[in-house]
Order: structure tokens, then sequence, then C-alpha cells
């Protein structure tokens, strides 16, 4: 795998790299995955919640649009 492109997902509150067996939320509007722990959304706003490959993994049609977890 090309370290080059690599994909680093963060979490868009604290923008701290988000890995296997954390917990997360994934919200409607941007779809952004937020840690649980910094998670100030209302709970109609939230779309998904779990284990963050578990998200992902339910997710799939979302996936490619997760290319804006990518650090800059």
């Amino acid at each position: 795998m090309n370290r080059s492109t690599d994909i680093i997902p963060h979490c868009h509150v604290c923008k701290e790299q988000l890995k296997v067996g954390v917990a997360v939320v994934m919200d409607k509007t941007l779809k952004g995955v937020i840690h649980v722990s910094r998670n100030n959304l209302p709970q109609m706003e939230i779309e998904d919640h779990g284990k963050f490959e578990e998200v992902v993994l339910r997710n799939q049609l979302w996936l490619k649009q997760f290319n804006h977890m990518v650090l800059h």
C-alpha cells in the first residue's frame, strides 16, 4: 500500500485519529464521524452509532464520502 495515499480517518470535532474499537457517531447532515465522548449532536441528527469499524461497514454507500476524513 502506498503510504502517501493512505486515508487517515479522524474525528471532526477533536481531529484525533479514529481507531478500530472506538465508539463513534455519524451525523446525518455531513456524514462526519465523531467520537461519542465529543458528540454534542441532538439525537435526531445522529445517523448511526457504534464502534468505528461497525459504522463504516454499515454505511458502505457513504464509504467514498468518508474520504473527507483525510487529514490535510
